[in-house]
């Protein structure tokens, strides 16, 4: 069985998944203890009756050693129109890290979103979960988290050239 981060890009197409990932970048090591949300089964399941298919890695498992080497919480790849995207996630996730990916395969199936350039788009994401936090059922310590991690997206962008 090969693995989504080994493939290459003509490999994942002819599977229907074109190589354009997404992901929560790594929890900032002062907030590491604050306590998210967790994402509930429901909450997954949930997601994957929309078209999204939810790994979820465990130890020595290819998920997590994709997630470790991008520094990241969790990641999305996202494919062609009728084919779901996949969505990487660490054990236990929190239920932002879970929205977060399933909003960034949203984003990429809206026609006015679909050339803006990725750290953007996390930012875009971000600002919706933190506008949206008591539809989205969000504690203050998810938005605290959302908010970190806006910051952060905002060092990237400018790194990129953006003001």
């Amino acid at each position: 069985q090969m693995k989504l981060d080994q493939m290459t890009a003509e490999e994942l197409k002819m599977l229907g998944i074109e190589r354009a990932e997404m992901e929560m970048p790594a929890i900032p090591e002062e907030l590491k203890d604050l306590p998210l949300t967790k994402a509930s089964k429901e909450f997954l399941d949930a997601i994957e009756t929309k078209n999204r298919v939810i790994e979820i890695g465990g130890p020595d498992s290819y998920v997590l050693q994709h997630l470790d080497s991008i520094s990241a919480e969790a990641s999305v790849f996202i494919t062609e129109p009728l084919e779901p995207d996949i969505i990487l996630l660490r054990e236990n996730p929190s239920k932002i890290a879970a929205l977060e990916e399933f909003l960034h395969g949203t984003q990429r199936k809206l026609d006015n979103l679909k050339d803006i350039d990725s750290v953007i788009l996390e930012m875009h994401v971000k600002d919706f979960m933190i506008r949206h936090r008591r539809m989205l059922g969000l504690s203050d310590s998810d938005v605290q988290m959302l908010e970190a991690l806006k910051v952060e997206e905002l060092k990237r962008a400018k790194m990129r050239g953006y003001k």
